[in-house]
Order: structure tokens, then C-alpha cells, then sequence
């Protein structure tokens, strides 16, 4: 990874934008006052690519800034990268990633879906993660001993990261996902053999059990064709029964005939005796029957000339009747109409009387409404205040959270200030009493006005909420007036109809109906709607005069006629009478006759039918029953289906056994080769786990890191001290004979003694640090293809004399040609132009600035 380019702004001591262009340096120092911001550079460059700087979460945005942005371009594996990181006061990060497209000339994207999703594609194509970059590349304020402090698990770690070695864990992460699919499958065969064996053990007892099924099946096949032939030998006895019921059935059926024929006979002998009795009576009384039927002859005659005047003159009488109808009908007419047209009249006056009144009122109601309009108009203009207003005390709300936000933040941060010891708790450069005391001002000052500020934003908001309740006053006042605006405007409508219909109604009376109304009143005064009738009316007195037509004899002829009437049916009855006589009394002798025959038949067919009932109980008595042999048959086909199923069951299962023992030696096969990859599979895992063949690539990096380390740390101490790395150590119980895996890091000094990293003095210890981070740098630059090719050197020369800063420079410059890009932060003047290049970082009034010098 090879720094380009580096934009911060409002990140910890940066307010404004800076850029810092990187291409032109090979071999730089970072140099300015303490506080001035230098190490801030280095957590932009770490916070840009993780996330992570000396400040966390809203801590590193400045604190004259809502917002913190780094943008940093990096060559990675000669491509060209961009990282882009921001963060405002309590929200989230947003960060994003792209790639340049040298073809496009433009950023191609690289951000995923979410923060952590984007940092996870980071980490990736740098393949590291935060620890490992700066334990390899870069030397952190104050984190210098970092890898010699970490426990020698955390050691490895770290060197395994270092020399590329995550690699094998994906191989192993792979192995164990391959190995774990095996055993599944393992185990799911030696699921399916268990299964196998358990149907296998049962085929002896399922051989018995199909011999026994086939036995069962012929004996109820037996049974079957035993009770078919007692079904057979009962059909026949019941069809000789059925003939036999059915020939008793005929004669009862002929006896019931011969009954019912002799019931009619007997019957019709007896309508017979009493027709022939009553035409006997009618011939008695032939002369009186006949005197009559002459006399109503004559009645007749007479009585149809009296009908022909009748229906004449009862024609002239309903025609005048029908005239006076259609007279009586005009005069209602007329009436009804004389009666509305009074009622209308009288309301026409009424309309007249009450039209100015309306009038009057409309116009009150209307001035009115115009009144309301204008107050209501202004309803509005009140709602965009009150939202202003609103929009302006949100506002003000929002600054004082802000500022409250900061007040606290200074408080916090003022009181751990005032805590700290020589050195300043957030750049940890040294502190005196008098810039402790101005800072301390500062903050207090600043506290005071912000404080003033919110007391000004809080009057303000007091002024707008008075402001705003007024305007809602006002437009309850108004919201009052609208419902009665409402209301006049009901009034208005209702007597613009009024007025309307009123206005509409006089046109229309004075138009037409007036001159109607006076034309009814003359007719129904003069009645001259009868005049038209006069003329046909005389016309039909006149005809029934001329008829001379008497209602009373015609009266009288027709109930005489009607006393009379059944004289001509008794005449008729008689006549008939003497027809019937002789063939009425032959008719009933010859049903008596008839009678006796009938009576005889009947007689012999019910002795014959009592002897046929005697002889069917006798033979018919004791049947089989086929309904219940039929039911037997029945169950005996059901349990012949069953056992058939049985023992096609027992077929099908014993041929699965055999299909089932083949499958069995097919799955072993399968089973013996899954174990045997199985085992292979394990001895990979072993093999690509941390005691495997990264165990075995870090100890041949190891001699490598622990030659290039003593080769700088001969030089730093003039050959005082020398490292060695041990990877086994003894295990504390002495009975194991193994040893275990470990990092551990033995320091010896001239004399050939091995001491502890505590025992040295802080610049030898920092020697020590300086001469193992160095190596591994220079190791990872060489074995990892130049996957970090930047060494930074965060601070350290504090802790050396002239001497030992010199050998430090001279070391470093050695060193350049493994890294592609040193950069060295020092405050120190003497090492200002020590190097080729150099980055000076000053702090202004608007924040901290950086200029780059390139010396020629």
C-alpha cells in the first residue's frame, strides 16, 4: 500500500480541506510543534482504510466542525485505489470505496450495500485487517513496543498475517467444510444400512408367513364354491315359490274381479228399479203436464213483442242517463279546476305581500357575507406564520441542542484537561502551566458565549411562542366566523330560491292562468257547458214517448212466464218417459239373471284358492335364506381380498429384501471409500492448521526476521544486543516429554546474558522495538510481492542520545531502497532536514496546516 494523495478536513485538528500530494516523496520527515497535527495525518490514513485513530466516533470531528471527511488515494498492486470516510455529529459513518479505471479515466465504485460491508471489502483487497497494518508498517505514538508487548498467540497472528498466510485458513476453513459434508453423507449411509439390516432380519419370518398366506387362501377358496352351490339350490327352490305365490296372487286377483263385477251389477239393478218407479209415477200425471205446457206457449208469444219494445226504449232511457254523466262530469271538472286556480289566486296575493320582505332580508344576509370574507381571507396568511414561526423555533431548538452538546463536551473535556499531568492528554505533547492556563480560558470564554448565545435563542423562541399563540387566536376567531359564514350562506340560498320561485310563480299567473280563472267562473255562473246537450236530449224524450212502452205489464208477463218455465221440461221428461219404460224393465231382468251367475263363479274360485294356500305351507315352510348365504359369500370374498393383498405384500417385500441386499454391498462399497476420504480430509486439516505448514513458514521466516532484526540492532547498539525468537518452550508439568508452540522473544546483551524487555532503558527498548518492527517490515515488503511498500515512524527519537538518533537516521536510510514511500514524524529541529523530503505541519487560527517541501 503506497500513499498518493490525502484529503482531511474538520478531522481532530484540521478544520479546513488540506491536501497532501505524496508522489514526489520517497523519503520524508513530518515535522512541526507539538499539538501542531502531524501524528493526526497518520490516524487519517488509518481511519480512512479501518475505521480506527487515537479519537473515536464523534470525538474526531473538529471542534469548530459538524463534519469530518478524509479522502485518501493509495497504489496498491499497481492499480489505484480511493477511500473516502466521513462522519457527522450523531449519525452514522458513510464510506465509500472505488477503483480507478485508467482505460475510462474514472472511479469505478467499490462500495457494497453497508458500512461494514464496505469495510469488509477493504480488508480484503489489502488482505489485513488494522493490527496487522500497523504492526508491519506503521510505528504509532506510543505503540512502538506493541508486537514485543503482545502475547506470542497474538505474535503469530500477527506474523502470520504478516508473511500471507490466511491463505491456509481458507484452505483449512474449506477442508473442514468438505470434511463435515463427508461425514453427513457418512452418516446418512450408515443410516440407510441400518435400515437395510433391519428389513433383511425379517425374511425368514416373512417366508413362513407367505407359506401360511397361501394356505389360507386355497381352503377359503374352498368355502367359496361350497356356499355357490347352496346359493344355486336356493334360486331354484325360490323361483318354484315365487310360481307358486304368483298363481295364488291370479286367483285372488280373479275372485276380487268377479267380487267387484257383482258389487256394480248389484248396484246398477238397483238404479234400474228406481228409474223404472219414477217413470211410472210421471206417466200417472200426463193430462195436467200437457194443460200447462199449452198455456206457456201462448205467454211466450206475447212476452217476446214486449222484450223487442223493451230493449228500445231502455236504449233512449241510457243514452239521456248517459248525458247527464258527461254534464255532471264538466261541472266537476270545471269545479276542481275553479278550486285550485282559488287556492293559487290567494297565494299569488301572498307572494306579492311577502316578495319585498325577502328581498330586503337577501340583501342584509348578502352585505353580511362580504363582511366575513374579509375577515376570513386572512386564515392563510395566519397558517404561513404559525409555520415560520415554527420553522424559526425548530431552528433555534436544533442551535441550542448544539450548543448545549458542546457546552458539556468542553465541560468533559476541560475537567480531564485539568486532570492531566505534564503531558496532554489527547496529543500527549508536553504541557506547560501557562498554556494550560490560556487553554483553560479558552474553553471558558467559549463557554460563556455559547451560553449567552442560547439565553438570546431562548428569548427568541419565548417571542415566537407568543407569537404563534396570538395567530391561533385569531384563527379560532376565524374558524367561528366560517360557521356562521356557513349559516349566512344558507340563508342566502334559501331565500334566493324563495324569491325565485315566489317571482316565478306571479309571471306565470299573470301570463295565463288569470285569464283562465276568469273564463271557469263565467262557465260555472252561466252553466254554459250544457248548452252542446240540449238538442239530442229533447230528441230522445220525444222517441220514448213514441214507443209507448208499459214497464208494469211487461213486469207481469215475465214472472208469469217464469212460474210456468218447468212446464216445458215435465213435458219434455214425459215424452221420454213413455220412451223408456219397455227397455228399462227387459234392462233389469236380464241383470238379475247375470246376478246369480256371478254368485255361483265366486263361490267355486274361493275354494280353489283355499286349497292352493294349504298346499304352499306346506311345501314352502322351511327355505334357506339367501339373503344370508349371499352376506356369508360376501365376508368370504372380503378375507379372499385381503389375504390376496397379504400375500402380494409379502411378494413385494421379500423381492425388496433382494433388490435390498444389493443395494446393501453398493452403499458399503460407497461407505469404505467416504472413510477412507474422511481420513485424508483430517490429515489436510492438521496439515493447514496453525501447527501445520504455517507453523513450519513462519519458523523459515523466522531466522529471516531474527538475521535482518540483529543485522540493525548490531548497528543501533554497536553490537550490545542481539534477539533470538524461540518457538517451543518446556510445558510446566516436567512429565510431558512434547513441547509447545510459542513466539516468544529472548534478548541478549554483550556479555551473552539473556534479559527481560522490562529490564532495558526506554531508548534501548526502543532500539529493540525499532530493529524487530524494521525487519518485519522489510520481510513483508520482500515475501508478500510489496503488498506494503510504506514504512511510517511515528515519533521514538525523543527517547535517544545525538548518537543513537544518528545511527537511527543512517539505519533508515539503509533501509529505503525495501519501501517505496518512509515517512518519519519527529518535532525535533535537528532532523527537520535530515531526509530528502518533508511534510511541515503548523497549527493556525483555522486549524492545522501541512505544506510539502521536496529538497532538490
Amino acid at each position: 500500500m503506497i500513499p498518493v494523495n490525502l484529503k482531511i478536513q474538520g478531522f481532530l485538528s484540521y478544520k479546513e480541506l488540506v491536501d497532501i500530494n505524496f508522489e514526489q516523496l520517497h523519503l520524508a520527515s513530518i515535522t512541526g510543534p507539538n499539538g501542531a497535527g502531524k501524528s493526526s495525518i497518520l490516524d487519517a490514513m488509518t481511519w480512512s482504510l479501518f475505521g480506527y485513530a487515537r479519537a473515536r466516533n464523534d470525538q474526531v470531528i473538529n471542534q469548530q466542525s459538524e463534519t469530518a471527511l478524509v479522502v485518501m488515494d493509495f497504489e496498491y498492486e499497481q492499480q489505484l485505489f480511493r477511500v473516502r470516510r466521513t462522519k457527522q455529529l450523531d449519525k452514522t459513518q458513510i464510506l465509500e470505496f472505488y477503483i480507478r479505471d485508467q482505460d475510462a479515466q474514472q472511479w469505478r465504485a467499490l462500495t457494497e450495500h453497508s458500512v461494514s460491508d464496505t469495510q469488509k471489502r477493504i480488508q480484503s483487497t489489502l488482505r489485513m485487517d488494522y493490527d496487522t497494518f500497523i504492526n508491519a508498517s506503521f510505528f504509532l505514538q506510543g505503540k512502538a513496543d506493541q508486537f514485543t508487548q503482545l502475547t506470542p498467540g497474538d505474535r503469530k497472528a500477527i506474523l502470520s498475517n504478516i508473511l500471507g498466510l490466511e491463505i491456509w485458513e481458507q484452505y483449512l476453513k474449506k477442508t473442514k467444510e468438505i470434511r463435515k459434508d463427508l461425514e453427513f453423507e457418512k452418516k446418512r449411509l450408515e443410516s440407510i444400512l441400518f435400515e437395510i439390516d433391519k428389513e433383511l432380519a425379517d425374511e425368514e419370518q416373512l417366508k413362513i408367513q407367505l407359506a401360511q398366506t397361501q394356505k389360507d387362501l386355497v381352503e377359503k377358496n374352498k368355502s367359496k364354491e361350497s356356499h355357490n352351490l347352496l346359493i344355486d339350490q336356493a334360486k331354484l327352490l325360490d323361483s318354484a315359490r315365487v310360481n307358486a305365490e304368483s298363481q295364488i296372487k291370479q286367483q285372488k286377483s280373479d275372485i276380487e274381479k268377479i267380487s267387484s263385477t257383482l258389487d256394480k251389477t248389484r248396484k246398477r239393478q238397483h238404479e234400474l228399479s228406481m228409474q223404472l218407479e219414477k217413470l211410472q209415477n210421471q206417466v200417472q200425471n200426463a193430462a195436467q203436464i200437457e194443460e200447462n205446457y199449452k198455456q206457456w206457449l201462448q205467454i211466450r208469444l206475447e212476452l217476446d213483442e214486449l222484450n223487442k219494445k223493451s230493449v228500445v226504449y231502455q236504449k233512449a232511457k241510457q243514452e239521456l242517463i248517459n248525458i247527464q254523466h258527461e254534464i255532471d262530469n264538466e261541472y266537476k271538472s270545471l269545479s276542481t279546476q275553479k278550486k285550485f286556480l282559488d287556492e293559487k289566486h290567494i297565494e299569488i296575493e301572498q307572494y306579492k305581500r311577502t316578495l319585498p320582505e325577502i328581498e330586503q332580508e337577501l340583501a342584509f344576509f348578502i352585505k353580511k357575507q362580504d363582511e366575513f370574507s374579509i375577515f376570513i381571507s386572512n386564515k392563510q396568511k395566519l397558517h404561513e406564520k404559525i409555520q415560520n414561526l415554527q420553522g424559526e423555533i425548530s431552528a433555534r431548538r436544533e442551535k441550542i441542542r448544539h450548543l448545549e452538546h458542546l457546552n458539556n463536551e468542553k465541560r468533559e473535556h476541560l475537567k480531564e484537561f485539568r486532570g492531566a499531568g505534564p503531558e496532554c492528554p489527547f496529543c500527549s505533547q508536553p504541557l506547560t502551566q501557562d498554556h494550560k492556563q490560556k487553554y483553560e480560558n479558552l474553553i471558558i470564554k467559549e463557554g460563556v458565549e455559547r451560553k449567552g448565545i442560547i439565553e438570546e435563542e431562548n428569548k427568541l423562541i419565548e417571542q415566537f411562542t407568543k407569537e404563534i399563540n396570538e395567530a391561533r387566536i385569531e384563527l379560532k376567531k376565524i374558524e367561528a366566523i366560517e360557521n356562521e359564514s356557513t349559516l349566512t350562506q344558507n340563508q342566502i340560498t334559501e331565500r334566493r330560491v324563495n324569491k325565485n320561485h315566489m317571482q316565478n310563480s306571479i309571471d306565470e299567473w299573470q301570463k295565463k292562468q288569470s285569464s283562465e280563472y276568469q273564463t271557469i267562473l263565467q262557465q260555472l255562473e252561466n252553466r254554459f257547458f250544457e248548452e252542446k246537450y240540449q238538442s239530442q236530449m229533447a230528441s230522445l224524450h220525444q222517441e220514448i214517448e213514441e214507443i209507448n212502452f208499459d214497464e208494469d205489464k211487461h213486469s207481469s208477463f215475465q214472472q208469469l212466464e217464469n212460474q210456468l218455465r218447468g212446464t216445458e221440461e215435465k213435458y219434455r221428461n214425459l215424452e221420454t218417459a213413455r220412451g223408456k219404460l219397455e227397455p228399462i224393465t227387459k234392462q233389469l231382468t236380464d241383470l238379475l239373471g247375470d246376478i246369480k251367475n256371478d254368485e255361483q263363479e265366486l263361490a267355486d274360485k274361493s275354494e280353489k284358492l283355499k286349497k292352493m294356500q294349504n298346499e304352499f305351507e306346506k311345501l314352502y315352510a322351511n327355505l334357506p335364506d339367501i339373503l344370508q348365504l349371499k352376506k356369508e359369500l360376501d365376508s368370504i370374498d372380503i378375507e379372499l381380498s385381503q389375504i390376496s393383498r397379504r400375500l402380494g405384500a409379502d411378494k413385494q417385500r421379500l423381492d425388496t429384501i433382494e433388490r435390498k441386499k444389493v443395494d446393501k454391498e453398493k452403499i458399503q462399497a460407497e461407505l469404505d471409500q467416504l472413510i477412507v476420504a474422511i481420513s485424508r480430509y483430517q490429515k489436510l486439516e492438521e496439515a493447514f492448521g496453525k501447527n501445520g505448514v504455517p507453523a513450519l513458514l513462519i519458523e523459515q521466516a523466522l531466522p529471516e526476521i531474527e538475521a535482518h532484526a540483529n543485522e540493525l540492532l548490531d548497528r543501533l547498539t554497536i553490537g550490545q544486543l542481539s534477539i533470538h525468537f524461540e518457538t517451543q518452550s518446556e510445558y510446566k508439568d516436567k512429565k510431558r516429554q512434547d513441547k509447545k508452540e510459542t513466539l516468544d522473544i529472548l534478548i541478549n546483551d554483550a556479555n551473552g546474558h539473556t534479559r527481560a524487555y522490562e529490564m532495558f532503558s526506554g531508548g534501548e527498548a526502543f532500539r529493540i522495538n525499532f530493529a524487530i518492527r524494521l525487519a518485519l517490515s522489510q520481510v513483508l515488503a520482500k515475501r508478500s510481492g510489496a503488498r506494503l511498500q510504506t514504512l511510517v515512524i511515528d515519533e521514538g527519537f525523543g527517547s535517544q542520545d545525538h548518537t543513537g538518533r544518528s545511527r537511527l537516521v543512517e539505519t533508515i536510510n539503509q533501509v529505503k531502497r525495501d519501501f517505496s514511500k518512509i515517512l518519519i514524524i519527529t518535532h525535533l529541529e535537528e532532523l527537520k532536514d535530515a531526509f530528502p523530503g518533508r511534510i511541515e505541519v503548523e497549527k493556525t487560527p483555522s486549524g492545522s496546516q501541512a505544506e510539502v517541501i521536496v529538497y532538490s
